[in-house]
């Protein structure tokens, strides 16, 4: 499978940032960051913002690790 395909099918699956992605598919979270910008560009995927409860207090925040922009995203691969 092709490593757009696996990230598409990744977030399909529920994933919804490169490090959660990049672990599901194998692939380096470089390589995952690089093809969400592109698919966000092209408009396979929007990427919108959901908000964070912790208002800046991300040591309390459960995907404190993960989030690597210190905001939660929704990602929705586009009809």
């Amino acid at each position: 499978m092709r490593p757009a395909s696996m990230v598409l099918k990744a977030i399909s699956e529920g994933k919804t940032n490169a490090i959660d992605i990049a672990a599901a598919t194998g692939l380096r979270e470089s390589m995952v960051r690089a093809l969400l910008e592109h698919f966000k560009r092209d408009g396979t995927l929007a990427a919108e913002e959901t908000g964070c409860s912790t208002d800046g207090h991300c040591s309390s925040c459960a995907v404190a690790n993960s989030c690597g922009t210190k905001q939660l995203l929704t990602l929705r691969v586009c009809s």
